[in-house]
C-alpha cells in the first residue's frame, strides 16, 4: 500500500531526525561542550514521538500535539479545555485560520457540558417526585421539610466529606448524587412509616419516637452499612472511576443515614410543637 508506506516513511524520517539529534548531543557531550536539560528532552521526543506539529500533504492543514497535566477521570478540570479552545481561536483568527480540538479529554468535556445540563434538571425532578409521592402517602404537608432538608444536607455531607479524600468528581459519581435522592429517601420512609403508627395507637410523641427508632432503628442502621459494604467493595475495582463511584456511593450512603436518623426527630418534634399550639 503505497499512502502508508509513504506513513512509514514520514514517521522514520522523524525519528531519524530524534536519532540525529541524541548523537549530535552525545558529540558536545564528549567533545566538553555543554548542553541543557532541555536539550536532552527535546531530542528524545523528538526520536520517541515524533514531530510535534504534522502538516497535511497540502500544507493547508496541520495537527498539533498537546500533552494536559491532567486526565479524563479530572472532571472538575475540563473547564480548562474551555479556555484553551477560546484562546485557540483567538490565536488562529490573527492567522487567518480555523482552529479546533480533539481527542478523549475533548469528548469527556462535551459529555460533562451535556450531563451539567440535565443533572440539575434531573435531580430537581427527582427531588419533586420523590417528595410529592411521601406527601400523598403520610398526607403530611410538612414532609418536604422534614425529609427534605435531611436528604439535601445527606448529599451536601457525602460532597463534602469525598472532597477531602478524593479531589474531583468525574461524569460517574456526579451523576450518582441523583440517584442518591432515591436511595436516601428509604430511611425517612422507614422511619415515618413506623412513627406515625405507633401515633395511630395512641402514645404521645416522645414514646413514639423512641418506639419507632427501637423497632426500625436496628434494621435502618443494618441495610445501611451493608448496602454501603457493597458499593465500598467498587474500591478495589483498577478503573480509577469505577473506584471513586464506590467510594462516593458508600459514603453517600452512609451520610444520608446519619442525618435521617439525627434530624427526623428534631424536625417532627417542631410539627409537634406548632400542632400544639395550633389546638390540633
Amino acid at each position: 500500500n503505497d499512502k502508508n508506506l509513504e506513513d512509514d516513511e514520514m514517521e522514520a524520517t522523524a525519528q531519524i531526525r530524534g536519532l540525529a539529534q541524541i548523537l549530535d548531543l552525545l558529540e558536545k557531550g564528549l567533545s566538553g561542550k555543554s548542553f541543557s536539560d532541555n536539550d536532552m528532552d527535546s531530542a528524545l521526543d523528538q526520536f520517541l514521538f515524533g514531530d510535534s506539529l504534522i502538516l497535511s500533504r497540502n500544507n493547508k492543514m496541520g495537527i498539533i500535539m498537546l500533552r494536559p497535566n491532567f486526565t479524563v477521570d479530572d472532571f472538575l478540570r475540563f473547564r480548562e479545555i474551555e479556555v484553551l479552545e477560546k484562546r485557540a481561536d483567538e490565536i488562529a483568527a490573527g492567522f487567518g485560520v480555523k482552529a479546533g480540538f480533539t481527542g478523549f479529554l475533548v469528548v469527556g468535556k462535551d459529555e460533562m457540558v451535556t450531563s451539567e445540563q440535565g443533572l440539575g434538571a434531573s435531580m430537581a425532578a427527582a427531588f419533586i417526585l420523590v417528595i410529592l409521592l411521601m406527601v400523598l402517602v403520610f398526607r403530611m404537608k410538612s414532609v418536604p421539610l422534614i425529609a427534605g432538608v435531611p436528604l439535601f444536607l445527606g448529599i451536601f455531607w457525602t460532597g463534602g466529606v469525598t472532597g477531602f479524600i478524593v479531589p474531583r468528581l468525574n461524569i460517574m459519581t456526579a451523576m450518582y448524587m441523583v440517584a442518591l435522592i432515591g436511595l436516601g429517601i428509604d430511611y425517612a420512609i422507614h422511619i415515618l412509616a413506623t412513627y406515625i403508627q405507633f401515633r395511630d395507637q395512641g402514645l404521645d410523641f416522645k414514646p413514639a419516637i423512641v418506639k419507632a427508632y427501637s423497632t426500625s432503628g436496628p434494621g435502618i442502621i443494618t441495610g445501611g452499612l451493608t448496602t454501603a459494604a457493597a458499593f465500598l467493595a467498587l474500591m478495589f475495582a483498577r478503573t480509577s472511576m469505577v473506584s471513586e463511584l464506590g467510594l462516593v456511593a458508600g459514603l453517600g450512603i452512609l451520610c444520608e443515614m446519619a442525618a435521617m436518623i439525627m434530624l427526623i426527630p428534631p424536625l417532627l418534634a417542631v410539627r409537634h410543637h406548632r400542632l400544639i399550639k395550633k389546638g390540633k
